[in-house]
């Protein structure tokens, strides 16, 4: 629910329903929201789904809440003008998808994975099901890098290198987004009674953000998402093992950095 639209918390809230997260809070109030909405559930806070062959999938609970969606105007300058002088002529179509900043509404708590889908969990769904990727099928594959460049090559599929080293605790490369929901359609009958999707845009950059205003979740500056994110030459141009950095307040690692992640919408 988004600006614009009418809207009222008493119409979605039960009286004894605790306090939706509205941003900014802080981390020891991230962990509090989450504690409270996990208490009123009769949940735990984080959930282990067992994908079976010693492969889990981690789930985090996240409340409910509002917060500012999409990057301020000013972000959006500076961007522009860094990919400008990178000579990055792909980047700014993406730049600016992300303005204006508008208020958007979460009003319902839901799980997300603690962290991307690893190889290891998306090859226990094709291991089960016998499934081809997009990339598998169209003959054409997936990219990897090579030589100082990406480009795209038939060898290229999810469960071969791209280039560089990968292993099972890696994010999944070379999937589409058909393939993310073939993989959420396979969990959710796995899973008696429970119903897995991409997350909503909306409900990512609620997620991500955590309750802060600041271009990253860690901060204004580069210096402070290195703590956090895989990024650039820092990650080597490859991927690097899922939640080897510092997690966001809400517990969750790779939000920025590693890898591109797909939403529902």
């Amino acid at each position: 629910i988004s600006d614009g639209e009418s809207f009222n918390w008493a119409d979605y809230w039960p009286d004894d329903a605790p306090l939706p997260a509205i941003a900014p809070f802080e981390q020891r109030q991230a962990v509090a929201h989450q504690q409270a909405w996990a208490e009123y559930l009769d949940v735990s806070v984080e959930r282990e789904i067992d994908l079976g062959e010693g492969e889990t999938l981690a789930m985090t609970l996240i409340p409910p809440g509002e917060f500012l969606m999409g990057s301020a105007k000013e972000d959006q300058e500076r961007f522009l003008r860094e990919s400008d002088a990178a000579n990055e002529a792909w980047m700014p179509k993406y730049i600016t998808t992300e303005t204006p900043h508008h208020r958007v509404r979460i009003t319902r708590p839901f799980w997300l994975s603690q962290h991307e889908v690893t190889r290891g969990q998306f090859r226990r769904f094709v291991e089960s099901t016998h499934y081809f990727t997009d990339a598998e099928q169209d003959g054409k594959g997936g990219y990897g890098y090579l030589n100082g460049s990406w480009f795209q090559d038939p060898g290229f599929i999810w469960n071969t290198e791209p280039g560089f080293a990968q292993d099972d605790t890696h994010p999944v490369l070379n999937v589409s987004w058909n393939d993310a929901k073939a993989f959420s359609e396979w969990l959710s009958q796995d899973q008696t009674g429970v119903i897995f999707d991409l997350p909503t845009e909306a409900q990512w950059e609620f997620a991500c953000r955590a309750g802060t205003l600041t271009t990253w979740h860690s901060g204004e500056t580069e210096e402070s998402l290195k703590e956090h994110a895989w990024f650039d030459v820092l990650g080597g141009r490859q991927t690097k093992p899922v939640g080897s950095l510092r997690s966001n307040a809400f517990g969750l690692f790779d939000m920025h950095g590693n890898v591109w992640e797909w939403c529902r919408d």
